[in-house]
């Protein structure tokens, strides 16, 4: 699985880094109003404290959904591993691979088929979780594109290790 969209994820991260970073420059007046002695009224202070308290809110969920969001789900054989490859808050990739052994044991399925919906490609939903147990709780955007081995990951999601690996 490779999101076939990445590259316009990252660089959507990266403009929204910048952004919090302007976000962050709103402290530089209010630091220079504070140091020459003047003060703020309180709905003045109230508003900064907004402002910096929604940028940390902000920076603060980015993170965590870039740490969960699926960018490529590949099998490793020689070092019989899964590595699941997800993007930090600024855009970079970040690799972690799971022993096979400590797989097995913490799947859990994500998607039970049905005779009406018979893989996860069918979903209407597009957001699927990966459980991977100790690892985590992971998101992957169901784009046909996106497979290169759906049979693999669609046994993934139903809670086993394909037969292959």
């Amino acid at each position: 699985y490779h999101f076939h969209y990445v590259r316009h994820l990252r660089q959507l991260l990266r403009m929204k880094v910048l952004q919090l970073g302007a976000g962050v420059g709103v402290l530089v007046p209010v630091a220079t109003v504070l140091g020459s002695g003047a003060a703020l009224s309180g709905s003045e202070l109230g508003l900064m404290g907004g402002v910096l308290a929604g940028t940390v809110a902000c920076g603060a969920s980015m993170s965590w959904y870039c740490e969960r969001f699926v960018g490529e789900l590949s099998w490793l054989p020689a070092a019989r591993a899964l590595r699941v490859s997800t993007l930090s808050v600024w855009g970079g990739r970040t690799d972690r691979d799971i022993p096979l052994a400590q797989l097995a044991p913490q799947l859990a399925p994500s998607f039970v088929p049905s005779g009406e919906v018979p893989t996860p490609l069918d979903e209407a939903q597009r957001f699927m979780p990966l459980h991977l147990g100790g690892e985590g709780r992971y998101m992957l955007i169901l784009h046909r594109e996106s497979f290169h081995d759906a049979d693999a990951v669609c046994a993934l999601l139903a809670g086993h290790i394909p037969r292959e690996w």
